[in-house]
């Protein structure tokens, strides 16, 4: 096992490791790997822990490297070990950029690709804008679709009943729908819970936003399912 760090974690046996000096750059990091790849033995398996953090500016990474430097880190383990099987692993960051890091890493495993990222691109930015985008185009239409006179007895049933809409505006169906679109939905559902239903209320503070649901038990296979007569 090799591990190179920016950081001393004490005497690690079974572990050839190498502490590198705080804010170690590009060419001491890889002139290092490089000598670490050399001394170990070829393995019948590899993991690969590919850190995030070791961006210069990382809280808690203590090196110095470029995203520049990031890539040529993996193409350099990634050569050291073709014809290897193995599995590569993101493994912190804790700086803005981190995810071009781990998004460089899957470049050069799936394409080899030396591009870097574009500038002031971020995908999750561009993920949540393109649902924002489509679910006000679709509140839009709706109200374009709903008569007015409709509008007006909807909303003045739902105060009647005390929820109205969540800072006058939202509703909680839209509120449900929202969520299923940005996958907070699935992902309940993916551990464990269901039907979901939003309610609104006040509080000293403002008003409140709860998403109640159900623990849902799971379904058992055909092999463990039995009928009791």
């Amino acid at each position: 096992m090799g591990s190179l760090s920016g950081s001393d974690w004490g005497p690690l046996p079974t572990v050839d490791e190498t502490v590198l000096c705080d804010g170690a750059g590009d060419d001491l990091y890889l002139q290092t790997l490089a000598a670490l790849l050399k001394r170990m033995p070829r393995p019948a398996l590899a993991f690969v822990l590919a850190g995030g953090d070791v961006l210069r500016g990382d809280r808690f990474g203590r090196l110095g490297l470029t995203l520049a430097g990031a890539r040529r880190r993996d193409h350099q383990v990634a050569r050291a070990l073709q014809g290897v099987p193995s599995v590569w692993l993101p493994a912190g960051g804790y700086h803005h950029d981190a995810w071009r890091v781990l998004a460089g890493t899957a470049m050069v495993l799936m394409v080899r690709w030396d591009a870097p990222n574009p500038e002031r691109y971020d995908p999750l930015v561009k993920r949540f804008a393109g649902i924002s985008a489509e679910l006000l185009a679709a509140i839009s239409a709706r109200r374009s679709s709903t008569p007015r006179i409709w509008r007006r007895r909807s909303a003045s049933v739902g105060n009647a009943a005390g929820r109205g809409c969540l800072l006058g505006y939202y509703t909680a169906t839209g509120l449900e729908h929202g969520l299923y679109r940005y996958g907070v939905m699935d992902q309940l559902r993916r551990i464990g819970y269901g039907g979901f239903h939003i309610t609104f209320d006040r509080t000293g503070l403002g008003e409140r936003l709860r998403l109640n649901g159900r623990i849902v038990p799971p379904r058992a296979s055909p092999r463990t399912r039995r009928t009791i007569c």
